[in-house]
């Protein structure tokens, strides 16, 4: 239904909470990784960075300005 694996599906809903709470949240990214349901900052980054060509802290101040 998706063309996707549930895990690639899960992850990338996470990646999207996450992304949208670097937007309206100034909590630290290891935070806001944790709370996505992610357990290390750097699967977190390098999951991050492989979906938005971008890690998050240059995603939080690019889309911010």
């Amino acid at each position: 239904m998706f063309n996707d694996t549930p895990a690639n599906y899960i992850k990338n809903k996470k990646l999207e909470k996450a992304a949208e709470l670097l937007l309206i949240s100034d909590e630290r990214i290891t935070d806001i990784a944790f709370q996505c349901g992610f357990n290390e900052l750097a699967t977190f980054t390098k999951s991050f960075s492989d979906k938005y060509n971008m890690t998050p802290s240059h995603y939080r101040q690019k889309v911010r300005g």
